[in-house]
């Protein structure tokens, strides 16, 4: 991300530059929250219903 972030402020390659970052950014929320969260879900409904 840094390098992408050097090369942000140069007008021929802005546009690659904000590319770049935004994927970056996307798949690390992807890895971080949403997976980890598919995972317990499913983790969850595969469980046997608990009874009191």
């Amino acid at each position: 991300m840094i390098g992408a972030a050097v090369i942000l402020f140069d007008p021929i390659f802005q546009g690659l530059a904000i590319s770049l970052l935004f994927r970056r950014m996307l798949s690390t929320l992807l890895t971080v929250l949403v997976i980890p969260a598919i995972c317990v879900v499913l983790r969850d409904a595969d469980a046997p219903a608990a009874t009191g």
